[in-house]
């Protein structure tokens, strides 16, 4: 209907001077962010910023009374969103939307390089394993924490880290 980087808005046709979005791809300064896989609530309210940065850039440059979105437009879109991202950062931090999740998180933020074993997980949890339980494996599908098992005098224990905590295995 109409050709590739146009969009209709009401009688005005707007056009990008050049083909890329508004993303990483042009070379902008703090664009890559948006390309991440955020997750948590940040993520959740920041998910859809190429298209937010996009639809900006076309009130930029109708205040401008242009018919073509140009590099500086798109610029100030950027710096639109990375306030609101910022912002959205700040308000709602690492916290997933798990109260438990999130629990466990802070927990393991305090331990640190010691970690927690399984039984210390579920005493977290007030002896609930199966809440304990949850807890790690939604923890774990975030991409938030690793398990590892460290050897002791018996038999290996299951050790949960939050990932920038978690023993390089094999390594130094």
């Amino acid at each position: 209907m109409f050709p590739p980087g146009t969009s209709l808005v009401g009688d005005l046709t707007l056009r990008r001077a050049w083909p890329a979005m508004p993303t990483a791809r042009c070379g902008l300064r703090g664009t890559t962010q948006y390309l991440n896989d955020l997750r948590g609530l940040w993520g959740a309210a920041t998910a859809r910023a190429e298209a937010y940065v996009l639809r900006l850039s076309m009130i930029y440059a109708l205040m401008d009374g242009t018919a073509q979105i140009e590099k500086q437009h798109v610029e100030a879109a950027i710096a639109v969103w990375d306030y609101c991202s910022e912002s959205a950062r700040l308000i709602f931090g690492d916290r997933t939307g798990h109260t438990d999740v999130d629990k466990l998180i802070d927990t393991l933020e305090a331990v640190g390089h010691q970690g927690l074993t399984r039984t210390e997980q579920t005493k977290l949890f007030k002896n609930a394993k199966r809440k304990a339980g949850q807890a790690r494996e939604t923890a774990m599908q975030l991409g938030l924490v690793a398990e590892i098992e460290r050897p002791t005098a018996t038999r290996p224990q299951q050790v949960l880290y939050l990932n920038q905590h978690a023993p390089v295995i094999g390594g130094e």
